[in-house]
């Protein structure tokens, strides 16, 4: 955010909480909105709400709205990636989205569907780079290396139906020639138990598990480096801050074809379909065709470079667009 501009306030601690936990966040508590709204000029919500009842959520937007103070949802989420049953997270929407006073939203067609459900404009803002370390290039190998990282195999990750379609596109294209290798990562402590050992009996020639500790942020952009190309393993979901960081490391991004996640880089991502080895096998050969795909390559180093500038400059128009917002909010808001 423009500091210049706009001062962005720490989270209230939860009483009781451990240090560092800002949730179930109290900003989305109406009394204490209104023991505590000469404190802010502007509500903006990103997440956290499903820490409450959308009858909750609604009467903190209310309290806010009470005090005179505007209420900015970005809606990160038409889908929530945490749930498998979306019944709940469609109906805090449909508390949240017709209340609120600004809508934001990442891609243009995210804004296209929330206008077709709730009949509301939501300005477009794009995601800004994720990646705070210097220049992360790869390192050159043979062959390409496609990777794919399960994480803690949260909800709307199919890991099975993923890694099975991976081990036969991945034999597909060795049996044609292909110099190819799949890299599949899960972190040790992972939700479901049984689906991580199902995984370690999946992997076939060319394909390999990586079961390890959740990485840290620069090893993970090391690892994402490496890649010739990285494949989503989303069964649902609306946006990816993994494929924004991949952005930043010019690694081609394969992912299905639900969601907002080609809008947000469309240069960049390749559709395949899970289930279809066949789809996987020929987006791998179309991700990989720029010379920059290829890991520690002049074309790959010079492509994160430029990235880098664009990036940087698109950072600034971001925290311009905010501060933006927020200032005819609060005049109109005065004004009134």
């Amino acid at each position: 955010m423009d500091a210049d501009r706009v001062a962005v306030l720490a989270d209230p601690p939860p009483p009781g909480a451990a240090a560092g936990q800002w949730w179930p966040p109290q900003i989305l508590d109406a009394e204490w909105i209104r023991r505590h709204s000469d404190e802010f000029d502007v509500l903006h919500l990103h997440f956290g709400a499903e820490s409450y009842t959308p009858e909750h959520v609604l009467a903190a937007v209310r309290a806010a709205q009470q005090a005179g103070k505007p209420v900015v949802y970005t809606v990160h989420d038409l889908e929530n990636p945490q749930l498998a049953d979306q019944s709940g997270h469609v109906r805090m929407l449909d508390a949240i989205i017709p209340a609120v006073d600004v809508l934001v939203t990442l891609t243009p067609s995210a804004r296209d569907e929330i206008a077709e459900r709730w009949g509301r404009e939501a300005v477009v803002i794009s995601h800004p780079t994720l990646l705070e370390t210097g220049a992360v290039t790869g390192r050159p190998r043979h062959g390409r290396r496609i990777g794919v990282h399960l994480r803690d195999l949260r909800p709307n990750i199919d890991a099975v139906g993923v890694v099975t379609t991976l081990v036969r596109a991945v034999a597909e294209l060795r049996a044609a020639g292909g110099d190819v290798v799949g890299i599949v990562r899960l972190n040790e402590s992972v939700r479901d138990e049984e689906t991580a050992r199902i995984l370690e009996h999946l992997a076939g020639d060319g394909v390999e598990i990586v079961r390890a500790a959740r990485l840290s942020d620069d090893d993970l952009a090391a690892a994402l480096a490496d890649l010739d190309a990285c494949v989503l393993p989303y069964a649902h979901g609306t946006h990816s801050g993994w494929l924004e960081l991949c952005y930043d490391l010019a690694v081609p991004v394969i992912g299905p074809r639900g969601g907002h996640f080609r809008d947000q880089h469309p240069s960049d991502y390749t559709r395949y379909d899970i289930g279809d080895p066949l789809s996987l096998a020929a987006a791998i050969e179309h991700a990989t065709l720029p010379a920059w795909s290829a890991p520690g390559s002049t074309a790959r180093i010079a492509e994160v470079a430029a990235r880098a500038v664009d990036r940087a400059a698109q950072r600034v128009d971001v925290r311009a667009a905010h501060a933006d917002l927020y200032r005819d909010l609060t005049t109109h808001r005065s004004a009134a």
